[in-house]
């Protein structure tokens, strides 16, 4: 029963929720106070879209069923990402970056940083499967080859194809995987930064920018003629993006679609599920921190709703309390068991809590709440 426009995850919104809401850094506002520049630029450094659940199943009267939980219809799994918080009944955990909609705040930087991500990504894939012995060398090699073949490299045609001599050698995987990345890199950004600098010259034809106050005067309006183009500004030529899009599939099925990426992947999911599970179960198990941004969430406590009540002492500059709270929730975990308010501010808590964890911070999370190792239990003094 928890509305749709409250569910879902995705990493860019949720860097944008740490930045705006839940950092503390000053008594005087919520977050780390940053300009809307950067916040569109991490924002948009990856897609905004939800995408459909696709882990369903046909019941015995023909109607999909999402397989994660056996009463929810596939028109409610394909909501559990609603992220859109232009429309009215926006997530409530979202309107603190509203004022991002008007699209004022992109930067060429947003743009470039967006790509080198994606560049970067793609180095790691490809040394992270050479050290897992996931893909081979020559393998690599001849389909790096045979997806760029037809590219135009003129003057720096002869420094790849040297790279890609050292490469074919027998040398240790040591040496190799600098040249590796080095050959990858730069290859891909090579074509970026060339074709993103054609870009740029036509975008100041286009628009008459000759110094830089042409640029922001003219900034909203390249913005609402482009749209979502925007970002075919810094990207690499037609031709070379298709078969960059044909090189990461292939690295992706190769890679982390292979056995050993997915048993880790299943893992990772698996343990996600159960510090969930037992989190709202007994919320008692969160730590003192977490049990104050709880009830935040609940009482809807924005900065200056505490101030004002609290005279300048909020929930969360109030440590002391966490032991009134903590047995408060003892009688609302009971009493507000079908209150969707409730429901919703401590499962967003708790997204919030795992979320923010490390690899190794969430495997011992998940030793001490389902493992019988003592040594937690020591680290307590119990």
């Amino acid at each position: 029963n928890i509305p749709n426009t409250e569910k879902g995850f995705k990493h860019n919104w949720q860097s944008l929720r740490v930045l705006t809401q839940l950092e503390e850094k000053s008594k005087d506002y919520d977050g780390l106070n940053l300009t809307n520049y950067t916040l569109w630029g991490i924002l948009n450094h990856s897609k905004l879209e939800w995408e459909e659940c696709g882990r369903f199943y046909i019941d015995k009267n023909n109607k999909k069923i999402c397989s994660l939980n056996s009463s929810n219809s596939i028109e409610k799994c394909k909501n559990n990402l609603e992220i859109d918080f232009y429309k009215k009944d926006c997530n409530n955990f979202l309107k603190k970056i509203i004022n991002n909609k008007n699209n004022e705040s992109w930067t060429f930087e947003g743009l470039i940083v967006k790509q080198a991500d994606e560049i970067a990504q793609r180095h790691h894939d490809i040394e992270d499967g050479i050290i897992a012995n996931l893909i081979d060398r020559e393998e690599l090699i001849k389909k790096f080859i045979n997806f760029f073949s037809k590219t135009k490299l003129y003057k720096e045609e002869k420094k790849y194809k040297d790279m890609i001599k050292k490469l074919n050698k027998s040398i240790k995987t040591e040496y190799y995987l600098p040249i590796l990345s080095r050959l990858i890199v730069d290859f891909l950004a090579m074509n970026l930064i060339n074709n993103t600098e054609k870009n740029f010259e036509m975008l100041m034809d286009e628009y008459d920018i000759k110094i830089n106050g042409d640029f922001y005067d003219k900034k909203l309006e390249i913005y609402n003629n482009k749209g979502e183009n925007i970002f075919r500004i810094a990207d690499y030529n037609e031709n070379f993006g298709e078969q960059e899009k044909k090189f990461k599939e292939y690295l992706k099925n190769r890679i982390l679609n292979s056995f050993k990426a997915q048993t880790m992947d299943g893992k990772a999911n698996y343990i996600i599920k159960r510090l969930f599970k037992a989190f709202l179960s007994n919320p008692q198990q969160l730590p003192d921190k977490t049990i104050i941004s709880f009830y935040r969430n609940y009482n809807g406590n924005s900065h200056d709703q505490a101030t004002n009540r609290d005279k300048g002492m909020g929930l969360r500059f109030l440590p002391v309390l966490v032991g009134d709270l903590r047995e408060k929730l003892k009688e609302d975990y009971f009493k507000n068991c079908n209150n969707n308010r409730y429901k919703c501010a401590l499962l967003r808590t708790i997204c919030d809590y795992v979320s923010g964890m490390t690899d190794n911070y969430a495997l011992n999370q998940y030793e001490l709440l389902y493992g019988t190792k003592q040594r937690e239990l020591r680290e307590f003094n119990l």
